[in-house]
C-alpha cells in the first residue's frame, strides 16, 4: 500500500486477495467554523472545531482498512488522549473510501460525550525511553470554552452507529467518546483518516508518542 501525493489531492493503492484498487482522497478544506450535522452525533450542530485557522498543523494520516469477516475491533477512546494538546484541541477527519456499515465496522459514537467525558490520560513516553504508557493527565482537560453539560448515568451511556456512504467525512471532536465494531460482513470497510491539532496558543510538549519531524508538523 502507498500514498501518491499532490497538492491538492492523494491517490491511494490497495492490493489485497481481490487484487488492486485505486481510491481518490478528496482535497483537505478548512473553513473558519467546521461542524458535523450527522445525527447519530448530536440532535443539533456539533461544532468539532472552535476556529480551525489557529495555525492547524496535521500530525498523522492513516489508511484503515478491515478485512471482510477478520477486521477487529476498535475499543472506546478519545483522539486528544493520544495527540495531546494545552489545552486540548485535537480533531479527527474521518472519510469513508468505502461504505461503512454496522455489519462492516462502521464508527460508534456516545453522543454529547464531548461535553463531560474529560481527557484523564494521556499516552505518552516513558521516561527511561522504553516505550509508551497511559499517565494521568494533569493539565486541562477540555477545549477553552467548552459548555459542560452532567455526565449521564451509565444506563443512559448508549453508543450510536454512524453508518456513512463512501465519500462521506465524519469530525471527530478531540473529546468524543468513539469506537468501532468488527467486521462480520464479506465486504471491506476502508477509510482514510488524519488528525489536526491547533498550533497557535497550544503547547505540544515532549511527552507526547508522536513527536514532530524536524521543520515541525505539516501545516495547513
Amino acid at each position: 500500500m502507498y500514498t501518491r501525493h499532490a497538492k491538492y489531492c492523494q491517490v491511494v493503492r490497495h492490493q489485497d486477495s481481490r487484487g488492486t484498487r485505486y481510491f481518490s482522497l478528496p482535497p483537505i478544506i478548512l473553513p473558519a467554523q467546521i461542524f458535523s450535522l450527522h445525527p447519530a452525533l448530536h440532535s443539533e450542530p456539533l461544532y468539532a472545531a472552535r476556529d480551525s485557522t489557529n495555525d492547524s498543523q496535521v500530525l498523522q494520516s492513516m489508511i484503515i482498512l478491515k478485512q471482510p469477516e477478520i477486521g477487529g475491533e476498535v475499543p472506546p477512546h478519545q483522539d486528544s488522549t493520544f495527540l495531546y494538546t494545552e489545552p486540548p484541541s485535537a480533531i479527527g477527519f474521518w472519510f469513508a473510501l468505502e461504505d461503512a456499515t454496522a455489519e462492516n465496522g462502521c464508527l460508534y459514537v456516545l453522543p454529547r460525550s464531548h461535553k463531560w467525558a474529560p481527557i484523564s490520560k494521556r499516552f505518552v513516553r516513558k521516561q527511561d525511553s522504553s516505550g509508551t504508557e497511559f499517565a494521568e493527565n494533569d493539565g486541562a482537560k477540555f477545549p477553552e470554552g467548552t459548555e459542560l453539560v452532567e455526565e449521564p448515568q451509565k444506563d443512559q451511556q448508549i453508543y450510536e452507529a454512524c453508518p456513512v456512504k463512501a465519500g462521506s467525512l465524519i469530525l471527530i471532536h478531540g473529546n468524543l467518546l468513539h469506537k468501532s465494531g468488527r467486521n462480520t460482513s464479506q465486504k471491506s470497510r476502508v477509510a482514510y483518516t488524519f488528525h489536526v491539532i491547533e498550533g497557535e496558543g497550544k503547547v505540544y510538549d515532549k511527552r507526547n508518542w508522536l513527536q514532530p519531524p524536524k521543520g515541525g508538523f505539516l501545516r495547513l
